[in-house]
């Protein structure tokens, strides 16, 4: 499983879809209820994106794990739009966000790769 925060999900969503930043938040929500309700079925590893001291090993693990190859390039890539993304358009993260987030992590800690 893969987690991102919802306001980078938000900004992502403007940006490549011109998807108002309020409905890329509700998107998100609903999304990750659905992923927290499946992690309590099905256990898993969970790669945080926020986390970028370690989501290149874990990214490599997970690829080798599922036998393809792994293109650090792309997750650079990733990290450069993500980052240039924040600076341009500020969202702000609603509390119930912030607390489905800990769920989920809290959920998938079991397995975190």
């Amino acid at each position: 499983y893969c987690l991102r925060e919802s306001d980078d999900v938000a900004r992502s969503l403007l940006k490549k879809n011109q998807m108002e930043t309020e409905e890329g938040l509700k998107l998100w929500f609903k999304y990750n209820k659905k992923l927290l309700d499946l992690l309590k079925e099905v256990p898993g590893p969970l790669i945080e994106f926020k986390n970028k001291s370690t989501v290149h090993s874990h990214f490599q693990k997970a690829c080798h794990q599922l036998g393809i190859d792994f293109n650090s390039e792309l997750l650079s890539h990733f990290y450069l739009h993500n980052d240039e993304a924040k600076k341009k358009e500020r969202v702000e993260t609603p509390p119930e966000h912030k607390q489905l987030y800990r769920e989920i992590t809290k959920s998938a800690s079991r397995g975190a790769c």
